[in-house]
């Protein structure tokens, strides 16, 4: 009987070549396509032959026009008590270990240093079932390591969860700042990238009204902080969103759907409104298309959970890379404006950029 199921193992496995060799054309298509209406008409202003392609006057304060050096964080990086997408995402590496988020408020909160901090609720997936999603960076690290039973090491989804003894913790940028902001002083900088996160203000979906799902206390904590950047002398740049999609926005589908944009620009008013005065520069999205690739195409970061559709028709024209990005784009617009309007009635002298 074995014998009869050959031929259609081999007919079924000419037709995965044939569907897969289908969708790396047409996305290679879509891709050349894409490039040649919207990249190859930019002109390039960097005369490429010549023996420096820029210069850059540093003796110039910045608002003279000179250039101006600065370091970034993101907070997905450096903050410490900080319960988001990326600390779950770095513990579990199977369906009955990974928690996905519910869209129940939270039940309880946690203090720490004074700061209250809810606890957002996740349901977990039912036991037995084996996520087979894998992060680049473990992949890179070695298939073995993150797949063999055997072993005793935990396996993670983000390489860099094995760098140090405690990654829970990240950098301490949240409970003490002033380590990291007198590094950057050092360095003879004169701006500081910083960024606010989206699930630390706003831990749950602000379905019952934006004031009930603010997290006041984070909004204090987060103005300590800039006003400490200041106390170093140096300028601050903010910005909003930096690869770290709340996790309550990811359960219902988060940047393939218009109402992430109005949730965004609600988190947006509530940032200028708390902390115009005190910020010099605005950055919306750092690296929109990336965070879009890595998210929605490849599965790679939290938050995405592309089907085998979407991954096979991620570089479309409907595909949902242009979905996201387009949502992402609005967002962007939107934000700027608002951030305009906020400088044009004198609440801010601060200064608005596309996506970094």
């Amino acid at each position: 009987m074995g014998i009869h199921f050959v031929p259609i193992l081999l007919n079924a496995s000419k037709l995965v070549g044939v569907l897969a060799t289908l969708s790396v054309t047409a996305n290679t298509i879509a891709f050349i396509r894409f490039r040649k209406k919207f990249l190859e008409p930019l002109d390039n202003p960097l005369d490429e032959s010549a023996e420096d392609l820029a210069t850059f006057d540093t003796d110039k304060n910045e608002d003279d026009g000179g250039f101006f050096f600065g370091l970034a964080t993101a907070p997905a990086h450096v903050e410490d008590d900080l319960h988001d997408a990326w600390l779950e995402f770095a513990e579990n590496d199977t369906a009955d270990s990974n928690p996905r988020p519910s869209q129940q408020p939270p039940k309880g909160s946690r203090s720490k240093g004074g700061i209250e901090e809810p606890t957002l609720q996740y349901t977990v997936t039912k036991k037995g079932m084996k996520s087979l999603k894998m992060a680049m960076e473990a992949i890179s690290r070695g298939f073995e390591r993150f797949s063999e039973k055997e072993e005793e090491e935990e396996c993670h989804n983000v390489a860099a969860w094995h760098n140090a003894h405690h990654p829970e913790e990240r950098l301490r940028f949240w409970s003490d700042p002033d380590t990291e902001l007198r590094l950057a002083k050092d360095t003879g900088i004169t701006v500081f990238r910083m960024g606010v996160d989206w699930t630390r203000i706003m831990p749950e979906e602000p379905i019952n009204g934006i004031p009930n799902s603010v997290n006041r206390a984070a909004l204090e904590h987060y103005r300590w902080i800039i006003e400490r950047v200041h106390a170093y002398g140096m300028r601050v740049m903010l910005t909003l969103f930096h690869h770290s999609l709340p996790p309550w926005a990811a359960a219902y589908g988060g940047w393939k759907h218009e109402k992430t944009v109005n949730y965004f620009l609600e988190f947006t008013k509530i940032a200028v409104e708390n902390f115009a005065q005190l910020v010099d520069y605005w950055v919306t999205f750092n690296e929109p298309h990336v965070f879009a690739m890595l998210t929605y195409c490849a599965g790679a970061w939290p938050g995405g959970h592309p089907d085998l559709l979407e991954v096979a028709t991620a570089a479309m024209p409907q595909g949902v890379f242009n979905h996201v990005m387009h949502w992402m784009a609005v967002a962007h617009s939107k934000a700027f404006d608002l951030i305009h309007e906020f400088r044009g009635f004198g609440y801010s002298n601060s200064e608005a950029f596309d996506p970094a």
